[in-house]
């Protein structure tokens, strides 16, 4: 990965690292960036409090006996609603 991707990931997640946060979920799914030969899509989730996590995500590829990073890494959020009152 850049280091202009790795800047922007810390800047995006700068609560969470601020707050020590630990990654709460990573989910990880064999699915290639078309044009590449990444094998696998690969997201991490920090949980913020009980409705609401911030999360990265990037395609990764084995080259050479190691793997990298494809592609820019992508930024979410997640919000949990509340459920609807009866």
């Amino acid at each position: 990965m850049m280091i202009a991707h790795f800047n922007f990931t810390k800047q995006y997640l700068d609560t969470a690292l601020k707050r020590n946060l630990k990654i709460d979920n990573v989910e990880v799914e064999e699915n290639n960036l078309k044009g590449t030969d990444s094998k696998y899509w690969i997201k991490a989730w920090f949980r913020y409090d009980e409705r609401y996590w911030k999360g990265f995500g990037f395609y990764l590829a084995y080259v050479n006996g190691k793997w990298v990073a494809r592609d820019y890494p992508s930024t979410s959020t997640r919000r949990k609603t509340s459920p609807a009152k009866k």
